[in-house]
């Protein structure tokens, strides 16, 4: 197919010459025609965008090994150079968004712990199945344990939030409630308890 697309690109400039149309000059053309500063500050400049470009491709996959959301900017540049990162990225959060629920729908702390150590046995067996598979190449356990891990760590991270969270606001509701249960005393009455 590439080769279609250069042969048509040959004919196309033969034609141009023919016609005595103008050329696009070649790279090799424009270095010739700048000046040695010129083509200096050119060569840093292209090193300068490289060096974003690879910043930008390690804090993207920072976020994406740590679980963080990403931005719109990132979502399409994703879509257009690792496809499948997103997808696997949008499935992740997808799973974590549904142990929250999982979570919340959880009444006391022992359901927490319950559906906590589920998840944990549902990983075992996630690993202990790919590890002891003879048939997935090396490199591809890795990365298939490392998908593990990620999702692991999003919903322990998770687990440690929920299990925060529920046990202050319910000793903060028990206290209302208890408040609100026992009419306030009055001042004699707290002299005769005394």
């Amino acid at each position: 197919m590439n080769l279609k697309l250069e042969n048509s690109l040959v004919v196309l400039s033969q034609r141009k010459k023919e016609q005595g149309l103008p050329q696009r000059p070649t790279k090799k053309e424009r270095n010739q025609e700048l000046t040695q500063e010129e083509r200096l500050l050119q060569h840093y400049q292209e090193q300068i965008s490289q060096m974003h470009e690879s910043n930008f491709q390690q804090e993207l996959q920072a976020k994406l090994d740590s679980g963080q959301e990403l931005t719109p900017e990132e979502e399409q540049y994703l879509e257009k150079v690792n496809p499948d990162a997103l997808k696997e990225h949008e499935k992740l959060k997808e799973e974590v968004a549904a142990y929250r629920k999982q979570l919340q729908n959880c009444r006391t702390k022992k359901d927490v712990e319950k559906l906590k150590l589920y998840k944990m046995g549902q990983f075992m067996s996630e690993v202990k199945t790919v590890s002891n598979d003879p048939h997935i190449p090396k490199a591809k356990k890795k990365a298939m344990l490392e998908q593990i891990l990620k999702r692991t760590s999003q919903k322990m991270r998770r687990w440690n939030l929920s299990t925060r969270r529920p046990l202050t606001t319910s000793i903060s509701t028990m206290c209302a409630s208890i408040r609100r249960a026992t009419p306030p005393l009055r001042a004699s009455q707290r002299l005769l308890k005394a």
